[in-house]
């Protein structure tokens, strides 16, 4: 089965998925493949297996092995699905800051997504007639001129691993295990 997405496409076989990408200007096969190298050296089992890979390939390719279960969007989460899902992130925050120092930060990190932030708040879009939504706008477009934002660019604690979109397909719930992956 293949399923369509805005940046890949997923084919789904018994034992590995295949991730085809449609869109990969922002290097997102080569970070995705150091990311599944680290975890599988650092915290196996958390996320799939790298299998092989055709980074350079038009389009990029990744085979990564499938995890059992089922993803959690859509669906409201079980108070152990949230406990099995923040345990999941613990053990992916706990990988040294030194190794995920190699990894090349996401197109979405803090410099970018204030910049990005700005740019939007400069384009002035139409927010309706409601006054309170005007003047939040407000409040929100006086705080980005600030340096204020600024501060978010250079954070001073050491880095760590994480989800770049917040995307609940991302994560698995194994009913045998109990656990998210």
């Amino acid at each position: 089965m293949t399923v369509g997405r805005c940046t890949h496409d997923l084919e789904f076989r018994h034992d590995v998925v295949i991730k085809r990408y449609t869109l990969w200007e922002r290097g997102e096969p080569h970070r995705e493949w150091a990311v599944l190298t680290l975890l599988a050296e650092h915290a196996p089992g958390l996320a799939p297996a790298p299998v092989e890979a055709a980074l350079d390939a038009h389009p990029p390719m990744i085979v990564m092995s499938r995890l059992p279960g089922h993803v959690l969007r859509g669906e409201h989460a079980t108070d152990e699905q949230v406990k099995a899902t923040a345990a999941a992130l613990n053990r992916l925050h706990q990988i040294p800051p030194q190794v995920v120092q190699e990894i090349e930060p996401a197109a979405w990190e803090p410099a970018a997504a204030v910049d990005k932030t700005r740019a939007w708040a400069g384009k002035r879009p139409h927010l309706g007639t409601d006054s309170r939504v005007q003047e939040a706008f407000r409040a929100g477009a006086a705080w980005l001129a600030s340096t204020t934002p600024d501060k978010l660019a250079t954070n001073p604690l050491p880095p760590v691993l994480g989800l770049a979109d917040g995307n609940h397909a991302n994560y698995l719930w194994d009913d045998h295990e109990r656990r998210v992956g």
